[in-house]
C-alpha cells in the first residue's frame, strides 16, 4: 500500500507543486528570486513527505542543509523574516492538504503515520530555514532590513526570534523610549537615521507618514521619563529635523501599547502645536477632551495620589476658587502664607506638577473635576439615584 501511495504522490508531484505555488500567491515575473526560493521550499517539503513514506524514517542532515540554503535565498531576495516563515508554514499545510487529496480512502492509516512522523521534523526544518536566512543577512554585511523587521516584531508584540537578533546584531532592551513623529521628507534610509541617533540598539520603523523610534532606555532613566524623553527627542531632532513628537516609556512587553499611546499623544501635540517630546501626562486634559476614558482615570489618579493628605486637595480647590490669590487663599484656610507655600511645594513634590504653573492650573483643575465626576458616578451607581426623575 505505501508503494502505491508513493507512486501516486510522485506522479502528482508537479501538480502538487504548481497548486502550492499558486496558493503561495507569488507574483510571477516581478519577484523571480522570491519565486525561486518558494519553488525550492515546496519541492523540498514535498520530497521530505515522499522520503518519509518510502523510507519510514525522518530525513537526515542533508534536508536541513537544504532548508538552510532556502532560508538564505529568501534573505537575498529581500523577503522579510516573518514572510519567509509564513511561506514555510503555509507550504506545510498546503502540501499536506494536496497529498490527502491525491490519496485514496485506503491510504488514511499510512498518511496518518506520515503526518505524525513529519510533525516531528517541522521544528528542526523551521529552525534551519531561519538560521540560513539570518546567516545570509549577517554575511552580507547589512543589518538594516533585519533591524526594521525587529522593530516591526516588537511593535506588533510578537515573540522575538533569536536568529533575527543575530541578523540585526542588537540586544532587546528591557525598556524602550518610544517616539512618534513626522517621517522626514527626504525619506532618508531608516538605518541611516538609527545611526544618526547615536544610541546603540535604536530601532526605527516608518509607518505611512510617521516615524516610530524605539530607543533603549537605561533602568535608572526610566524613573525620570521627562528627562529621558527630552534627551531622546534632542537626538531625534538632530537626526531628522523633527519638531513634534509624542513619547512613551515602556518595558519591552508593553511596546505595542506604548506605540499606540505615543501616536495618540503625537496627534494631540501636532494639533495643539506643541513642540518637543510630549508625554501622555503632559496632555492629560486634551486626551480627556477627546473622550479618552484612560485619560479621565489618570486625571482622577493625580488627585488620588494626594488622598492620604486631604488638606492638600482642599488647598488647591481653595486656591483656584480664589483665582490664585495666595493671601485670600491663606485667609480662607486659616493658615499662614508660609504654610500655604509649603503645601504647594508638597503637592509639586508628590505629583511632579506645580499647582501654580500654567500646566499645573490646567491639569489640577481638570483633575479635581475628574475626581468629582468619578466619585459622583460611583455614588450614583451605588444608590441607584436617577437624576432625571422627580
Amino acid at each position: 500500500m505505501p508503494d502505491q501511495l508513493e507512486k501516486r504522490l510522485r506522479a502528482e508531484g508537479p501538480t502538487v507543486l504548481s497548486a502550492v505555488l499558486d496558493t503561495a500567491n507569488v507574483r510571477r515575473g516581478r519577484e523571480p528570486d522570491h519565486r525561486e526560493a518558494t519553488e525550492a521550499l515546496v519541492g523540498t517539503i514535498l520530497e521530505r513527505f515522499l522520503g518519509l513514506l518510502a523510507d519510514g524514517r525522518p530525513a537526515g542532515a542533508g534536508a536541513d542543509a537544504e532548508m538552510h540554503e532556502i532560508g538564505a535565498r529568501f534573505a537575498l531576495s529581500r523577503v522579510s523574516h516573518d514572510q519567509a516563515l509564513y511561506e514555510f508554514h503555509r507550504t506545510l499545510i498546503e502540501v499536506s492538504r494536496r497529498s490527502w487529496t491525491v490519496a485514496g480512502p485506503s491510504d488514511v492509516g499510512v498518511l496518518l503515520r506520515l503526518a505524525q512522523a513529519f510533525e516531528r521534523e517541522v521544528e528542526p526544518s523551521r529552525v534551519a530555514l531561519s538560521e540560513g536566512y539570518c546567516v545570509a543577512f549577517a554575511a552580507s554585511g547589512t543589518r538594516a532590513m533585519s533591524r526594521r523587521q525587529l522593530a516591526e516584531t516588537l511593535v506588533a508584540g510578537r515573540p522575538v526570534n533569536r536568529h533575527l537578533l543575530l541578523a540585526a546584531n542588537v540586544t532587546v532592551a528591557h525598556h524602550y523610549l518610544v517616539l512618534c513623529t513626522w517621517a522626514p521628507a527626504s525619506n532618508r534610509p531608516m538605518d541611516d537615521i538609527a545611526e544618526r541617533l547615536g544610541t546603540s540598539g535604536a530601532l526605527v520603523q516608518r509607518h505611512e507618514d510617521l516615524l516610530l523610534v524605539l530607543m533603549p532606555a537605561p533602568r535608572l532613566a526610566v524613573d525620570a521619563p521627562a528627562e529621558l524623553a527630552a534627551n531622546g527627542f534632542d537626538r531625534l531632532a538632530a537626526a531628522t529635523g523633527a519638531t513634534v513628537a509624542g513619547a512613551s516609556v515602556a518595558d519591552v512587553g508593553s511596546v505595542p501599547d506604548a506605540v499606540e499611546e505615543a501616536r495618540a499623544v503625537f496627534d494631540i501635540a501636532a494639533a495643539c502645536e506643541r513642540r518637543g517630546a510630549v508625554l501622555a501626562e503632559d496632555v492629560l486634559v486634551e486626551r480627556a477632551l477627546t473622550g479618552s476614558a484612560a485619560a479621565m482615570a489618570e486625571l482622577a489618579e493625580v488627585i488620588a495620589v494626594l488622598a492620604r493628605w486631604p488638606h492638600l486637595p482642599l488647598t488647591m480647590r481653595t486656591l483656584y476658587d480664589n483665582d490664585l490669590d495666595r493671601s485670600r487663599t491663606a485667609e480662607a484656610l486659616h493658615i499662614a502664607r508660609r504654610t500655604l507655600t509649603k503645601r504647594l511645594d508638597r503637592i509639586h513634590q508628590l505629583t511632579g506638577i506645580h499647582p501654580t504653573s500654567a500646566l499645573g492650573v490646567q491639569t489640577f483643575m481638570s483633575a479635581l473635576a475628574a475626581d468629582r465626576l468619578t466619585r459622583n458616578r460611583v455614588d450614583t451607581s451605588h444608590t441607584g439615584t436617577d437624576l432625571g426623575v422627580g
